[in-house]
């Protein structure tokens, strides 16, 4: 079955197709979802994690600070932020009115807050305004993709270049990390390789989420940061 999984993969990473479910059968999707996370957990974590934690000691690469408590940091790392993410960049793989106008008020409230940071001003006024913004950016897609032949033109557009929409998703969501770092000339010059672990962390929800259902691409990336933050985790709880 794993050789199966693998083969599967390699096709899915040269030609990305929307329509994967095809098993119905509710134990086979649960194997499949543990064999996928297991894969990605040796090869996109592990693997990948021990090389780039490598590369951040030898060459003094830091995380960028942060101003919230541990506890605030671990609850949006791991309930919050892999809602929002998957809802911004999976939800669409599949498409509807819906699903592409929520991605684009996550994505709009992403862009936002990205500007913030660059530019700080009052938090608090500029929550409400990120959340009118994303919210105007909702209801004008929305509106236009309610035309049907708005909509027609989209989704044909899309299907015809879904291995282009898929790799842009993909590749939003991997550099969405990239403030994870301090950015100075040598953290861009391994700017590729520290993102490896998420983008092939992604690929992996992305083909979760179009083969079995969004709910396990939401748990596959909840247990994903889950384990990333188990350390912290424990030092929150036992570090007393």
């Amino acid at each position: 079955m794993i050789k199966k999984i693998l083969t599967e993969l390699n096709q899915f990473r040269k030609d990305p197709i929307m329509d994967l479910s095809k098993s119905n059968f509710k134990a086979g999707k649960i194997k499949l979802f543990f064999i996928l996370f297991g894969i990605n957990l040796l090869v996109g974590f592990f693997i990948l994690s021990f090389i780039t934690g490598a590369i951040r000691i030898i060459f003094h690469i830091n995380f960028s600070p942060i101003d919230i408590t541990l506890a605030q940091l671990l609850i949006a790392n791991i309930v919050f932020i892999p809602v929002f993410e998957e809802i911004a960049f999976r939800l669409p793989l599949k498409l509807s009115k819906w699903n592409i106008s929520l991605s684009l008020y996550v994505i709009t409230f992403f862009v936002c807050s990205y500007f913030y940071k660059i530019d700080p001003i009052n938090i608090n006024n500029f929550l409400h305004q990120r959340l009118l913004i994303s919210f105007v950016v909702f209801l004008l897609a929305f509106a236009f993709l309610n035309n049907k032949y708005v909509f027609e033109a989209v989704y044909s557009f899309i299907t015809q270049n879904y291995k282009l929409f898929f790799y842009t998703l993909l590749l939003l969501f991997t550099l969405r990390h990239i403030d994870n770092y301090q950015l100075n000339l040598i953290t861009f010059l391994f700017l590729p390789i520290l993102l490896l672990p998420q983008f092939i962390s992604g690929f992996f929800i992305a083909y979760t989420r179009l083969k079995i259902n969004f709910i396990s691409a939401i748990i596959f990336h909840f247990l994903i940061n889950l384990i990333s933050f188990l350390p912290q985790l424990t030092f929150l709880l036992y570090g007393n």
